[in-house]
């Protein structure tokens, strides 16, 4: 009897499939890969070798883990998306799309008419995942993990939740403060899981196929297929019923049949003698070689730099509050825009709790020798603390980490700000803004990654990473890659002899890297840095910084409080302009102590239907979470008892705006009677505001215009697909 066998070698597991003449599967075996190619191909191999029996065999091998070795003539090699087409093709001809979820990998194929003498599925077009892990089955492992559960119950879990949690899926880092934040307020686990599930399915929608429909039959393949809740999660995200969603029978194995299928037809016998000689001769191909990083030297730790007030003589200033998604950070100056006293906390996903926390440990650990006489918030919570406190300024990171850092270092062109999960490039020109930009949907530049990954290596982040940085004599090239996949990278590392010193060092760089290369990008840095953020406390990565730019390099003097300095001495100029003097001590701790009740929502004036936060506090109504600010603005104005009643009753009887804004905006519409060609504008943005000029514009051109409908949850769907 001859025999084939299909091997696909992927980034985490190598499978290994052996058929009959007639593909018939007398043996499969998966075998996990840890970062040692070449003894994990020979491992499979000598498995194969006694259950040829004498008999022929012909070898396929496909997967990304292929090109590390070079292959005796006539084993056949083709690559992930020809092996899943053909094995798609062979043995389920009526697929029209293809869906793999693996380890590191995801793919989607559209596929035509299978041949009919080579069985496979015609490759009309395709797609793979970027350098993201948020689409692939290591995402979700990873999240199971933090759940502290396997990935089978973790799956068991989403099959059976109720409804899915809203989960951030584009980044690991995000989607575990989601967790946490779900979590701390009660949410099921098994809703999280669903929702993590859903995560990875609409992230893999809109990034894999990019507004192109998905053909049915559509099969679903990969690791990912043997998880029920991504089964139900793709289900419901595609809309579409189990005649049209093909459940491949052996999920693990489809790349590994379309390696042997090729090998049947392109492939060359060999008797077991001749396979046991290749198994000898193989050899793992030359790499390039890591690029050589520096070692980092000596490095000197930096202290917190927060504070408390000492002085006898009770001092008046103004308080900066900068609430984040990490940290809470309060930061005290007196009228000479000194800093006085600092607090630094985790928010925890509980920011008013949090506030709450910083003002009492600030009366206490400044003997309630603080007289505040203004207020200003900032950070990503700015508007929903500055409400709760009643703030005199409220304004964004931005301005506020340039103004903090200008107020030290008067000549700085260029800020580099690095926090938990936000991390921010300011390009300053005579002490204003002149560019800036922040991390967008991934965490790897920021203090979140560099934590998480010093976790695995059961290493302080705060108190000892240096120190083994420091020690390195020859950092490990880590690259500069996402979270999950820094995991298996590192792990990797560490089963190779990488020593725990150079893989830490190696971290520092990484996020240097990562933080140039993401956020940065091309854009001009000068030569008066300055660092600041959580991160700048971390004398490795100040040290890399250094070295990989060639720049010396300067930290904030409160790094970790910049944004609340910020913010304070904005306070300050105001406070300055409208001359006050009134100390509002009693009335900010009395707001900070008193109970409040939080209540939710849905706002249905627009079809947004915003999920809107309702606190209430001594009386009062904060309102957060409406997009287009409807209730916070009246809010602002001091109308909050025609807030209630808008919610109560629905009675506002202002003039909607927005509509009588359309209503005048398609008023220019003057389409031409014998109709030209069309022409569409969307509702939104630079198009609407200027939608009386292209109105006009292309009327004139004799052009039919067309604008698009009001934007609702069916659009949205459509925009991810």
């Amino acid at each position: 009897m001859d025999m084939l066998l299909g091997i696909d070698f992927g980034s985490v597991f190598c499978k290994l499939l052996l058929l009959d003449d007639f593909f018939n599967i007398i043996w499969k075996k998966e075998i996990r890969n840890r970062g040692n190619p070449e003894t994990v191909l020979k491992s499979v191999l000598q498995q194969t070798q006694h259950r040829i029996h004498g008999n022929k065999i012909k070898v396929g091998i496909t997967g990304c883990g292929r090109e590390s070795f070079s292959f005796t003539e006539g084993i056949y090699s083709c690559n992930e998306i020809i092996s899943l087409a053909r094995a798609a093709g062979a043995l389920y001809p009526q697929a029209r799309s293809l869906i793999e979820i693996g380890g590191t990998c995801s793919r989607w194929i559209r596929l035509g008419e299978p041949d009919e003498e080579k069985k496979a599925g015609a490759i009309l077009n395709f797609a793979l995942n970027e350098r993201c892990a948020a689409g692939c089955g290591a995402f979700l492992e990873q999240q199971a993990g933090r759940l502290k559960m396997d990935i089978g119950e973790f799956s068991k879990l989403a099959e059976a939740a109720v409804c899915g949690a809203p989960i951030a899926g584009r980044c690991s880092v995000f989607a575990k403060s989601d967790m946490i934040h779900h979590q701390q307020k009660g949410t099921p686990v098994e809703e999280i899981a669903y929702g993590l599930c859903l995560a990875l399915a609409r992230n893999f929608i809109a990034t894999l196929l990019k507004g192109r429909e998905c053909d049915f039959p559509v099969l679903f393949t990969g690791g990912g297929a043997l998880n029920p809740g991504l089964i139900r999660a793709f289900n419901e995200i595609l809309e579409c019923d189990e005649k049209q969603f093909i459940l491949s029978r052996n999920p693990f194995f489809t790349g590994a049949f379309g390696a042997a299928a090729g090998a049947e037809e392109q492939g060359h016998w060999f008797t077991s003698d001749q396979l046991y000689k290749i198994l000898l001769n193989l050899k793992l191909n030359e790499t390039k070689k890591s690029i050589s990083l520096p070692s980092l030297g000596t490095l000197t730790p930096l202290t917190s730099p927060e504070m408390s007030y000492s002085g006898d003589d009770a001092i008046r200033g103004f308080l900066g509050v900068d609430v984040g998604s990490v940290s809470t950070n309060f930061a005290f100056i007196d009228e000479k825009g000194e800093v006085r006293a600092g607090i630094y906390l985790s928010t925890r996903g509980k920011p008013l709790e949090v506030i709450r926390e910083g003002f009492d440990l600030l009366k206490k650990q400044n003997r309630n020798k603080l007289l505040i006489l203004s207020v200003g918030t900032t950070g990503s919570g700015r508007h929903l603390a500055g409400k709760f406190l009643n703030a005199d300024v409220i304004h964004n990171e931005i301005t506020c980490q340039m103004i903090s850092t200008r107020h030290y270092f008067p000549e700085v062109d260029t800020i580099f700000e690095i926090g938990g999960q936000d991390s921010k490039y300011i390009s300053v020109l005579k002490g204003r803004i002149k560019e800036f930009t922040m991390n967008k949907i991934c965490a790897a530049g920021t203090g979140s990654f560099l934590e998480e990954q010093a976790e695995h290596l059961d290493i302080d982040i705060i108190t000892d990473f240096h120190l083994w940085a420091s020690r390195s004599q020859s950092p490990h090239d880590l690259g500069s890659r996402c979270t999950v996949f820094m995991d298996s990278e590192l792990v990797n590392a560490l089963k190779r002899g990488v020593s725990v010193e150079d893989a830490t060092a190696g971290l520092a760089y990484s996020i240097v890297r990562n933080y140039l290369d993401k956020v940065v990008e091309s854009r001009p840095v000068g030569t008066n840095i300055v660092f600041q953020g959580g991160v700048a406390s971390n004398p490795a990565v100040v040290r890399a910084f250094s070295l990989i730019l060639n720049k010396p390099i300067q930290i904030h003097p409160y790094n970790r409080i910049s944004g609340a300095i910020g913010a304070a001495l904005i306070a300050r100029e105001r406070a300055v302009e409208k001359k006050l003097i009134v100390v509002k001590n009693q009335r900010l701790y009395q707001r900070a102590v008193s109970d409040y009740q939080v209540s939710l929502f849905q706002c249905r004036n627009c079809t947004n239907n915003c999920q809107v936060n309702r606190i209430t506090i001594e009386g009062d109504v904060i309102y957060f979470g409406d997009v287009c600010e409807r209730y916070t603005s009246e809010q602002n104005s001091g109308n909050r008892k025609s807030i209630i009643s808008d919610v109560k009753k629905d009675q506002d009887q202002s003039p909607d705006l927005f509509s009588l804004r359309s209503e005048l905006a398609e008023k220019y519409i003057d389409n031409p009677e014998s109709g030209g060609p069309q022409v569409g504008l969307p509702r939104a943005s630079f198009m609407l505001e200027y939608f009386p000029f292209w109105t006009v514009f292309f009327n004139r051109l004799n052009c039919d215009v067309k604008i698009s409908p009001f934007s609702n949850h069916e659009m949205f769907k459509k925009g991810l697909r």
